[in-house]
């Protein structure tokens, strides 16, 4: 699950040389980005890799809950994604995510090999929202959760946004390891 992730300055100066047009205006310092949220988003407007702000989950028709996570493994099943997954890809680009682990100590997730995460979503044109789609923990999450973003590579970024081509092999990605940056307990999320 991803319910929390973060970046900063150079985060947004990298993700600003990715893309064509910027919609997205960022408040300097590093931040935090919580489901409900109004997150930046990578999608493709008008050919143009463009960087806008989404609300972070889909909104249940039913009730006033949020779908913040699709699991890669029904992605394509389910009707609520289905439709968005063939032609409403994007990225969500992040430093890095949090997860808790068991003791309630706060941990956080970076790349290794690149300064910016790329997680995938898929966003609802219509309703400017967007869910973060989640796969099975690879080995540096294992012991901390079940699941973790589906991160894509920089190098696949294209293929990811513009090519139904290789929508199946992405959705069975195992991410790369990451970097344990952090852990620290956040007492006000148990209290």
């Amino acid at each position: 699950m991803c319910g929390r992730y973060y970046f900063d300055g150079e985060t947004y100066t990298l993700i600003k040389s990715i893309v064509q047009d910027n919609q997205y205006e960022y408040d300097e310092g590093e931040r935090d980005f919580f489901p409900s949220q109004d997150i930046p988003v990578i999608i493709v407007k008008n050919e143009h890799l463009t960087l806008v702000p989404l609300k972070w989950g889909y909104t249940m028709k039913q009730n006033s809950s949020l779908v913040i996570n699709a699991r890669c493994e029904t992605l394509l099943e389910k009707r609520m994604f289905a439709a968005d997954a063939k032609t409403h890809r994007c990225i969500v680009p992040a430093k890095g995510f949090y997860e808790w682990d068991s003791h309630k100590n706060k941990i956080s997730f970076e790349p290794k090999q690149h300064a910016i995460l790329l997680m995938a979503g898929i966003y609802r044109e219509t309703q400017n929202e967007v869910t973060i789609i989640t796969t099975k923990a690879n080995q540096t999450m294992q012991g901390i959760h079940s699941r973790m973003p589906l991160v894509i590579p920089q190098s696949d970024l294209h293929k990811w946004l513009y090519d139904n081509q290789y929508l199946e092999s992405f959705l069975s990605l195992v991410p790369d390891e990451l970097n344990i940056i952090s852990g620290q307990i956040q007492q006000s999320l148990f209290d």
